[in-house]
């Protein structure tokens, strides 16, 4: 494993966070949460929240902040729940893999028609102030 060094920082420019170096600790303990998480994403509890946050996401529609941060909120809540001995980063890192799980099975179900990608922005915006509304 790499050794730990100067993370990236926080949770980023929204609403007084704040951005900077060190936020959860360096890269090294990064890598070893996204690995440990992404071997639990093939528990069945992991595929049971999966399949409740598609159902949740899709009954809602694709740009509602509001749901996402919904979504986010109960990910992370059953995950800490159900991993009592998991970190805060380690419970935000695999709620994070399990959204974009959902979200990446919502795209593969879809049939999708002309793309905008000059609207990308809305999309992070609309991330962002999940995120924010979720956690914060």
């Amino acid at each position: 494993a790499a050794a730990g060094g100067a993370g990236l920082g926080g949770y980023g420019g929204l609403g007084g966070q704040g951005a900077g170096q060190g936020g959860y600790g360096g890269v090294g303990s990064g890598a070893s949460a996204a690995s440990s998480a992404a071997s639990r994403l093939s528990s069945p509890e992991a595929s049971s929240r999966v399949s409740s946050a598609v159902s949740n996401l899709v009954s809602s529609g694709p740009t509602n902040s509001a749901a996402l941060s919904s979504t986010i909120s109960n990910v992370v809540s059953q995950i800490g729940a159900s991993n009592p001995g998991l970190s805060g980063c380690d419970v935000l890192v695999q709620a994070l893999l399990e959204v974009v799980s959902a979200l990446i099975h919502i795209l593969g179900s879809s049939s999708i028609g002309q793309v905008n990608y000059g609207s990308a922005g809305q999309a992070t915006q609309i991330v962002g102030q999940s995120i924010y509304q979720a956690l914060g």
